[in-house]
């Protein structure tokens, strides 16, 4: 006697009871706004390639969501590649690039008029150093025109080291954003076969997660910018 299959109805049934069940799993772990990451977390199961879902809070926030959100394997490259950049702005913004150089170039002027002077009396007063201490000033002169166009150049290229912070960070927030759901999703794949994860915002974690986050990215500019 040959066993009947089951019904298409009865297929249909258990299709729309699993799939129930994970969009009562997704709001569990998702928590706040559960039905964008049901959406979110379809696309990506159901994309053939790399899933192209954007995330602007994770963006936006980038290492707080981070952490809120327990996905610590894009927190720290997060962290590290926003010090960077806003430690490249600061400096190009704040660092007074430069401003050593011309001070070098401004006291090397005065010691050059100085050998000048000196020069112009020895040969005045008919002494043999006076050829000496002209070349002694030339070359003060040569070195103060060096100073002076290195510290012009350095100056001028404080823009191109903020424009290079700005595009960093874009990257950076852009990336965030274009990861933010697949890491997401993969951590939902692991909770659902180990509740012990923890699920939806995770207040905690957000303020140590941010906390680390503002003392690394603050203090590392303010160091920058201050030239140290």
């Amino acid at each position: 006697m040959t066993t009947r299959p089951p019904p298409n109805g009865a297929h249909e049934a258990d299709d729309r009871a699993r799939e129930q069940a994970r969009i009562e799993q997704i709001r569990i772990f998702a928590g706040p706004n559960a039905s964008r990451y049901q959406h979110a977390f379809t696309r990506i199961q159901a994309a053939a390639g790399f899933p192209i879902s954007f995330n602007w809070a994770a963006a936006l926030l980038g290492p707080l969501w981070m952490a809120a959100r327990n996905v610590w394997g894009l927190f720290w490259p997060s962290v590290l590649l926003e010090t960077v950049a806003y430690s490249q702005i600061a400096r190009g913004l704040f660092g007074k690039l430069g401003t050593e150089e011309l001070a070098r170039a401004e006291q090397l002027a005065r010691s050059a008029a100085e050998r000048a002077q000196q020069a112009k009396e020895s040969a005045e007063q008919g002494s043999p150093f006076a050829a000496q201490l002209a070349e002694n000033a030339k070359v003060l002169a040569d070195a103060a025109a060096g100073a002076q166009k290195a510290g012009d150049a350095q100056a001028a290229g404080a823009w191109e080291i903020v424009a290079a912070g700005v595009v960093l960070l874009v990257i950076t927030k852009a990336a965030s954003g274009l990861l933010a759901d697949l890491a997401l999703e993969r951590r939902f794949l692991r909770w659902r076969t180990n509740r012990s994860l923890r699920s939806g915002i995770d207040k905690t974690a957000a303020l140590w997660g941010g906390a680390v986050a503002a003392l690394m990215i603050g203090l590392t500019t303010l160091r920058t910018a201050a030239g140290h």
